[in-house]
Order: C-alpha cells, then sequence, then structure tokens
C-alpha cells in the first residue's frame, strides 16, 4: 500500500474518469456517493517580515460525487504587495486513450493568473478523478494496477517537464509598509451535489515580525553582545593588569623597607 500511494502522488499524468473502463486486475475503489471533502493547506512560515516571500499550497481530500466546486480566497488588502496575488493551478488536458488499460490518459500543466486580495475560482473536475496506478506492491511483489484509492487532488502532480506542482499555490510578497501584528487570511471550499451545497472553513494566521522581531534586529543584538562582551573582557584584562602592577609596586616596596630596616639595625 505504501508503494501504491508513492506511485499515484509521484506520477498524476494519467486518470480515470467517470465513464472510463477499470482493470481486470481489481484495484477499483469506487470513491463516488454523497461527496464529503475537506481542503488542506500546507504553507511556508507564516512568520514573516516586510517584503519576504509567502506560498501555501492547497490539496482537496475525500470522496464523493462533486457537480461544481469553486475556492474564495480572502487576504488582506494592505499585506500583498502591490495588491497582487499569485494563483497556480493545473491545467488539464485529456485527449487519448490508453489501448491497455482502456483509460484516458491526462496531463496537467500549470497556469499562473494574478488576482486581487479578494479573489474566488473554479475548480477542474478533473480534482476528483481517481489516478490510475500501475506496478508493484511493496509487501507481495505482485502487479497492481486500477483505480487508486485516492483523488487526483489529494497529492502532487508531475507537468511534462517532470516538474512537481500541488493542485493550488498562493503566493505573494509582503508590502513594505504591511502593518506588523496578526492577520488572518480566510479560504473557503465550497462544493455542490445534486443541489446541495457543502463547505470547509478555514483560516490561516500570518504573523508581521516587528522591528525586534526581526533577523536583522537579532544579528544587531547579537553583534552588540558580542561587542559589549569583548569590550569587557578587555577592561578586565587592563583592570588585572593594573592590579597586578599594584601587587608589584607593593611587593617592591615592602622589600625596601625591609632592606631599610635591616640597615637601621646593623647600624
Amino acid at each position: 500500500m505504501l508503494l501504491l500511494i508513492s506511485l499515484t502522488t509521484g506520477s498524476l499524468n494519467e486518470t480515470t474518469g467517470p465513464n472510463a473502463a477499470s482493470s481486470s486486475i481489481n484495484y477499483n475503489y469506487n470513491l463516488s456517493g454523497e461527496p464529503s471533502y475537506t481542503l488542506i493547506i500546507k504553507s511556508s512560515n507564516t512568520q514573516l517580515n516586510q517584503k519576504d516571500n509567502f506560498k501555501m499550497d492547497l490539496y482537496i481530500s475525500g470522496s464523493g460525487d462533486v457537480d461544481f466546486s469553486k475556492l474564495y480566497v480572502s487576504i488582506p488588502d494592505y499585506i500583498p504587495k502591490n495588491r497582487k496575488i499569485n494563483l497556480t493551478k493545473i491545467n488539464f488536458a485529456c485527449t487519448d486513450i490508453n489501448p491497455f488499460t482502456k483509460t484516458q490518459i491526462c496531463h496537467g500543466e500549470p497556469i499562473t493568473a494574478i488576482e486581487t486580495p479578494t479573489f474566488w475560482n473554479w475548480i477542474s473536475p478533473y480534482y476528483y478523478r481517481s489516478p490510475y496506478i500501475n506496478g508493484n506492491d511493496e509487501f507481495s511483489g505482485l502487479p497492481i494496477s486500477g483505480s487508486a484509492p485516492m483523488i487526483v487532488g489529494e497529492g502532487n502532480i508531475l507537468d511534462s517537464k517532470g516538474t512537481s506542482h500541488a493542485p493550488f499555490s498562493i503566493n505573494f510578497t509582503v508590502a513594505e509598509d504591511a502593518p506588523p501584528g496578526d492577520h488572518d487570511i480566510s479560504i473557503t471550499y465550497s462544493y455542490q451535489n445534486k443541489g446541495k451545497w457543502y463547505e470547509d472553513r478555514q483560516n490561516i494566521k500570518v504573523h508581521i515580525n516587528r522591528f525586534y522581531e526581526t533577523d536583522k534586529f537579532y544579528s544587531i543584538a547579537a553583534a552588540f553582545t558580542i561587542l559589549s562582551f569583548i569590550v569587557l573582557m578587555i577592561q578586565i584584562i587592563k583592570d588585572g593588569k593594573k592590579l597586578m602592577d599594584y601587587c608589584n609596586r607593593n611587593e617592591k616596596r615592602k622589600a625596601s623597607m625591609n632592606t631599610e630596616d635591616e640597615a637601621k639595625k646593623e647600624g
């Protein structure tokens, strides 16, 4: 089963469609029925400095029939530079039929659009298809093939150049004047089946660092600490040298006084 998952997530170029025939080797999972999906969000570092780049990848996980679905994203206007958001999704093209598996061969290529901080986007129905797998089971070594127990939207997708992409990616540059503190990015995933709507709402909290929270401040503080330590050590060495000189002078003075006392006694 582990190899099965790695095969499907590693290369999702060939998928089974609703009308595609199943393999004769029975690995044909039926994911139809009442829909139940959730949005999975993987983000880069959510503690950001002004002018940093922020990226989050979106995946769809679940099963069931979907007639229509969309994403609604709301980002505070003052966070992205020039109010520009880059949305990358996969554009699928399914033309050929594999003569051996009787399934459609679908290829996905990333396309990027410039969006405003608040936007909605239609979700391709190909994200809800099951990938077709063909390989050997990791434990038994037996050949396995057929519809995988997952959908395309749950894994990364390889383009024609072999580069891996998330189903959806959102990225932007933080504005230079973005106010420090915590800010919420709201994402609503909506899908419909037989006239009934379902929603999954999620918030991503990002933190814009204040000056004293930035790496630059920590670097300055660290340099100041090191410099202070060096100055302190130099002062300690100087004070130590003074103390040694004072002790040596005292010893010489005592020795001189002892010599004078002895001379007086002899005289």
